[in-house]
């Protein structure tokens, strides 16, 4: 609680009263008999309200209403707490049933493509390609902003500010919103600009720029709301080929670049904390990348950041060769900590051998995860990797190596470990097991579009792992092993099944094929509805589906071409209890 401040405060201490001396006497009057109602500013009482500056001491009649004012005061804050409450329940009603409203903006599908002597100057058509959140500085004025790294097919990366404060619909009165809400599109386009060279010249090329049909059709521009995407930045990678995985290093200033022609490379961006806006944006525009040394001899699976490791970078390919990167922040130096085959020292009368592929990873503090085409998820301790020496065998870090899928397809594409588990968390008597390690969730989703759910048990050594159920016909408690993925909840798009990724908010499961996103209850195992529309495959560009979501309340997504689509679950219904109340909102407005 922040008070407004007095000039006539004597005392350094904080405190609600203030002396006063009679200068008629010359004495004191007890402290205790004077004080500030400052809390007229919350309780929405006092004698002027248009006055910040009004604090006048009330009487010594008065001061039994500071146990009134007091009162007001925590029915106030009950309140403020029970409105907050029921607007994050309303939050997770609508993940679970399906209500969200729709809004996004265009980065120009065309660009120019230099012609030589074999072929004319033309365009082609660019597509978003790869979504990642980036890092953003606390402070009042972007306190409800989000900013988005965007890489696109054109090889280009743009640094969107999104504003996720307030809904930038028209009208809070609007029956569309109870499926899927507004329309609002900002729009940018490719326009010709003036760029400075590293050599002091000048050269013109085009970057993209906010059109100024940037408004909802039904209105004229001056009564549109104010756009809520801006472009702080933009960057050219060299080769005109697609972005197909990015990594945000926020303390160590940097983001990880992977394209579709090297897929083996991993490229580096230098990153500065700008003045104006405190987020963290190229270090120039005409900046080029550093390559990381080349380890992967074949495509990168996944890259990801060892949690509780801000240094630590984990990279695995899909010949399973894995790389633990340590970023060196104060000279930018990238070293590599660990460098070897997971399946190496698998024998072949193993389950699995070590001619399998990875197709999926997760990592989180103590474990790393990995999905195989022949249907084994592998996991790994993480500790063992980063303490590993020279050894000529990885066979030692396998913690535990199960079928996760045995059909004719069974490969695991998607992995995602989830909030903790439930088992174990009782013993007999039913009090609560504090001497046995949390269990956690692991989803995984194959190729055919099956989606599965298991707990992993930690042993009491806590040197093993196991695994529940271990059967399609075992039950976890409160929760679906197996999904009810028939032909009749499955992607229409027979061609592409295969679960590319998943993620859990608000206690909904979101898998994602290359046409589909689905959304699944983790209780039943049933599906509870699709978001229509999306197609994350577009055309001849190769592309996955990207999610990202801030603030458990807003999911954005590639899968409309040029668009960065944004789906805000924090809408407010229109009900028959409040659909008055909202139609007289919509009239003041």
């Amino acid at each position: 609680m922040i008070f407004p401040p007095s000039t006539t405060r004597r005392s350094p201490s904080f405190r609600l009263f203030q002396d006063y001396k009679d200068d008629n006497n010359g004495g004191t009057e007890d402290e205790d008999n004077f004080f500030y109602d400052d809390f007229d500013f919350v309780i929405g009482e006092g004698n002027d309200q248009n006055s910040k500056d009004s604090l006048v001491p009330t009487t010594p009649l008065a001061i039994n209403t500071f146990a009134d004012g007091s009162k007001i005061l925590q029915d106030r804050m009950t309140q403020l707490a029970e409105t907050e409450q029921a607007a994050q329940q309303q939050i997770a009603d609508n993940w679970k049933e399906g209500y969200w409203n729709v809004w996004g903006c265009s980065l120009d599908p065309f660009v120019i493509i230099e012609g030589n002597e074999e072929s004319e100057e033309h365009t082609a058509k660019t597509v978003v390609t790869c979504l990642r959140l980036a890092s953003t500085v606390e402070n009042e004025e972007e306190e409800e902003s989000t900013v988005l790294v965007v890489g696109r097919s054109d090889g280009s990366l743009v640094w969107l500010k999104m504003d996720t404060s307030i809904s930038p619909s028209l009208s809070s009165y609007d029956t569309a919103k109870m499926t899927q809400g507004r329309s609002t599109v900002t729009y940018f386009e490719n326009k010709l600009t003036a760029k400075a060279t590293q050599d002091g010249g000048m050269t013109v090329g085009a970057e993209l720029q906010r059109s100024g049909s940037s408004f909802n059709d039904s209105q004229d521009e001056e009564s549109s709301p104010p756009p809520p995407f801006d472009i702080l930045a933009q960057l050219t990678t060299g080769s005109k080929d697609s972005i197909i995985d990015m990594l945000v290093l926020p303390e160590s200033d940097m983001l990880w670049t992977i394209k579709q022609d090297t897929p083996h490379i991993i490229q580096t961006w230098r990153l500065l904390c700008d003045k104006d806006t405190g987020f963290l944006l190229p270090a120039s525009k005409t900046q080029t990348s550093k390559n990381l040394n080349v380890i992967h001899s074949s495509p990168i699976v996944s890259m990801k950041q060892i949690p509780g490791h801000n240094n630590l970078v984990l990279s695995i390919s899909e010949d399973g060769q894995a790389v633990v990167w340590m970023v060196d922040t104060s000279n930018e130096c990238v070293s590599v900590r660990f460098e070897g085959n997971l399946f190496d020292g698998l024998g072949d009368g193993e389950a699995f051998y070590s001619g399998d592929v990875v197709l999926s990873m997760d990592v989180d503090e103590e474990l790393l995860f990995v999905g195989a085409r022949s249907g084994g998820i592998f996991v790994y301790s993480l500790s063992s990797i980063l303490h590993e020496m020279q050894d000529s065998t990885r066979g030692h870090l396998l913690v535990k190596q199960f079928v996760g899928f045995s059909n004719r397809h069974p490969g695991v594409s998607a992995l995602c470990i989830a909030s903790p588990g439930t088992l174990v968390q009782k013993d007999d008597q039913g009090r609560i097991n504090a001497g046995r390690p949390p269990t956690k969730t692991l989803i995984a989703g194959n190729v055919l579009g099956e989606l599965k759910q298991w707990e992993l048990i930690p042993t009491r050594n806590g040197n093993g792992l196991e695994y529940w159920p271990r059967m399609a016909s075992q039950k976890l408690p409160g929760k679906a092993h197996v999904f009810d993925t028939n032909e009749s909840t499955m992607s229409a798009h027979a061609q592409s099944m295969a679960i590319r990724q998943v993620l859990v908010i608000q206690n909904v499961i979101l898998a994602a094929t290359d046409c589909d996103l689905r959304f699944w209850d983790p209780a039943t195992g049933k599906g509870l509805y699709d978001m229509q529309g999306l197609d994350f495959a577009a055309g001849c560009v190769v592309t996955h589906p990207s999610l990202v979501v801030a603030k458990d309340s807003v999911l954005v997504t590639n899968g409309m071409d040029q668009y960065v689509c944004v789906h805000d679950f924090s809408m407010e219904r229109i009900t028959s209890e409040n659909a008055h109340d909202m139609i007289q909102k919509d009239d003041h407005e």
